[in-house]
């Protein structure tokens, strides 16, 4: 055993010592996903103890009803971020001198398609028969102009300058973080709560611009240029469509919850749902630090290329698996200590949930490949396919188990969408076989523990 250990260590050693010799800035890599790393840590912790002070405050009931305008706001204001932010981060990283120019067009793009969305949500609110909902929806939306101005924060990340962008983001959730605990202790209305998001991203993003102005003098230069609007978006359109498909099948569930079985379901099932989504950044976090690193190792050649990926697929799967399995195993424990008894039910939810978050995390890992090859067709088809799987799973089960049978369809559109679907397709059959390796990493790692048994003589 400690010879196995020992070895195991001497390859995680040599492959870190090649990693320092063919990244010259590792240092600055370091600091970067330390800066992150610190900051989801603290928005983790933090966001977990309010979130669940304000859905014990508003009782599954009114938590279910602003959850459900949420997920009605996200669904129809998917498109507004248009798919552009991988793409400009690798665009920032090759040509930094053309960021006026890139920045200035997505903004201005980004907000048209804002205001086009709260249009159409505006229009829609109208439709809605309970007034509630519907002045929760028009509040909640809000929040797709105000993220428009979160375009400035993509070039602290290709500069791998997260500090500036952990500082900005971390005001804005002060602010919010305040402004809920105020809400609960003057026990204010549900209505009230709605603001809460809309504070948080509008002084996140003017806190980002104004940091911005102080590191970078381009600010002025900003401009939309037709020509980059249009080659970004011949290019993104993929991703617009996949960004919607996303959305769709990671809040469909909540909307037809409430449709089928009122709105006191939803808030039972987002209990749960967002003790795993809280994990969500993570991969997001690691991903958006790891885009350069990735599109520069192509250069290194086919086989540390793949190596390279397939560690940083090992690791998404190492790092999913050190949440699923307490949270699985103390779904009780944890939803009744942190919800209370009114939100028992929701511990089934969360063992059964928690499952996603491995192909989330190798999704993420995932789509890296497939933007470094150019595979963003593909990225729209195979998530269009789970939203349709988890549309018509979701039809098939809510009707018998509720919200279990809403966060069964989840993991199994996730699972198909991320590991089954790429090995259909030749050109990222090789990615699906290491996504299929990565899922097996822990007993990979345990195989390799294992003492050698010797053949008898």
């Amino acid at each position: 055993m400690n010879a196995s250990i020992r070895s195991l260590a001497a390859t995680w050693k040599t492959r870190v010592n090649r990693f320092v010799e063919t990244h010259p800035n590792v240092k600055a890599i370091v600091s970067n996903v330390g800066w992150l790393s610190l900051d989801t840590i603290v928005r983790m912790l933090t966001g977990l103890f309010l979130g669940t002070w304000v859905a014990r405050y508003l009782q599954p009931g009114y938590f279910g009803e602003i959850n459900y305008a949420l997920a009605i706001a996200a669904l129809v204001g998917a498109p507004a971020g248009l798919g552009i932010t991988d793409i400009l981060i690798r665009d920032l990283v090759k040509r930094p001198q053309d960021a006026a120019n890139l920045l200035g067009t997505a903004f201005f793009s980004r907000m048209a398609a804002a205001l086009v969305s709260y249009a159409i949500l505006a229009v829609y609110s109208l439709t809605l028969p309970n007034s509630l909902t519907r002045q929760l929806l028009l509040i909640s939306a809000l929040t797709l102009c105000t993220q428009a101005l979160t375009v400035a924060g993509l070039r602290f990340k290709a500069d791998l300058r997260s500090k500036q962008l952990v500082i900005a983001g971390n005001i804005g959730f002060a602010v919010s973080a305040l402004v809920r605990i105020f809400l609960v202790l003057l026990r204010r209305p549900v209505v009230e709560f709605a603001w809460v998001a809309v504070i948080e991203t509008g002084v996140a993003a003017v806190m980002t611009v104004i940091i911005y102005a102080q590191c970078y003098s381009d600010l002025p230069k900003w401009r939309f240029e037709p020509a980059t609007a249009s080659r970004l978006l011949g290019e993104s359109w993929p991703l617009i469509l996949s960004a919607v498909a996303v959305t769709t099948y990671m809040r469909i569930d909540q909307v037809m919850l409430a449709q089928m079985l009122g709105t006191k379901q939803v808030g039972l099932y987002t209990a749960a749902t967002k003790l795993s989504e809280i994990t969500y950044i993570v991969p997001s976090i690691l991903s958006s630090v790891l885009l350069p690193s990735i599109v520069r190792s192509k250069a290194l050649g086919p086989e540390r290329y793949m190596a390279r990926l397939q560690n940083y697929y090992d690791m998404s799967a190492g790092l999913a698996y050190l949440l699923i399995v307490p949270l699985s195993l103390g779904s009780s424990f944890i939803i009744h200590f942190l919800y209370g008894k009114v939100y028992e039910s929701s511990s089934a939810v969360l063992t059964v949930q928690v499952w996603a978050l491995l192909f989330v995390f190798l999704g993420a890992a995932r789509d890296q490949f497939l933007i470094a090859e150019g595979f963003l067709k593909f990225s729209f088809f195979s998530t269009f396919l789970g939203a349709v799987l988890n549309i018509g799973i979701n039809l098939f089960l809510i009707p018998r188990y509720g919200p279990l049978g809403a966060a069964s369809a989840t993991v199994i559109a996730f699972a198909i969408t991320v590991v089954v679907c790429p090995y259909f397709y030749s050109s990222t059959r090789q990615m699906s076989l290491q996504l299929c390796r990565a899922i097996f990493f822990p007993f990979r790692i345990w195989m390799r523990l294992r003492p050698k048994r010797s053949l008898p003589v």
